[in-house]
């Protein structure tokens, strides 16, 4: 794919988000195409087609994606990496803490708008009503909702079942992100699906976190937040970081 095209997609998905989310304008950002094919990225191990990451010294964002990104019928990634652009100038921005803080509620937001758009809302705003076995198109191909809303899980459960949990810090903010996006994926599933029953295996999420601060989250974890809702969750998710880093002596 060439890497133009790559950016013409971009910001292509660019307008769809704002008109989706209802907003201006995203903050200032770059992008830099990674020239990969599907089989150099299984065989090496890369997971996420697109990623976003704020840097404090330029006050931007910058954007990773892969030239074969637009054949991959992935446009809810890019809008799940927008909304943590949002979200950072929104909570966060130029603040280090708070950018640590904020990982959970982003998490959380992101796939809330990411399974919104698999679902085929018009907006953010939309009612929607949908089965559990419907099925959503991923990059990886198509799953139900159930199976969506367990892939974090299952992911988790993976992850820290490893010999070498944590591995590094990344690990542990990737563990924790993965817990937030389950979150979003079934808090819209509570609010809209039409026959949700809350069956999934979340054992790995309590070997995580512990069944207190599971139970705490399963009782917030819930619909859209507004400023107040965001700062309980930041502060919650903070403690909850900090604490495993001391757990595994990485501070």
């Amino acid at each position: 794919m060439n890497i133009s095209l790559t950016s013409m997609y971009v910001r292509k998905c660019e307008i769809d988000f704002l008109k989706f989310m209802n907003v201006s304008c995203l903050p200032n950002y770059t992008i830099t195409p990674i020239n990969i094919t599907q089989e150099e990225a299984d065989s090496k191990g890369y997971a996420t087609p697109a990623n976003v990451k704020y840097d404090f010294d330029t006050n931007t964002h910058h954007m990773s994606i892969w030239t074969i990104f637009p054949t991959l019928s992935a446009d809810y990634i890019m809008f799940h990496e927008f909304t943590h652009m949002i979200d950072t100038e929104r909570f966060c921005k130029s603040d280090k803490i708070k950018y640590i803080a904020n990982k959970g509620y982003t998490e959380y937001h992101a796939s809330q708008v990411a399974l919104m758009k698999m679902l085929g809302a018009e907006t953010i705003e939309s009612s929607l009503s949908f089965t559990m076995e419907q099925t959503v198109e991923t990059y990886s191909g198509g799953k139900s909702v159930t199976e969506l809303i367990s892939t974090p899980l299952n992911t988790i459960s993976e992850i820290i079942n490893r010999d070498d949990f944590p591995a590094d810090i990344g690990t542990i903010s990737t563990v924790i992100g993965l817990a937030f996006n389950y979150y979003g994926y079934r808090s819209i599933c509570q609010m809209f699906a039409d026959n949700y029953a809350g069956s999934e295996n979340t054992s790995a999420l309590n070997q995580l976190l512990g069944d207190s601060t599971v139970k705490l989250l399963d009782k917030l974890m819930y619909g859209w937040f507004d400023d107040s809702k965001v700062a309980v969750i930041d502060n919650l998710c903070k403690n909850l970081i900090f604490s495993m880093l001391k757990k595994y002596k990485f501070m």
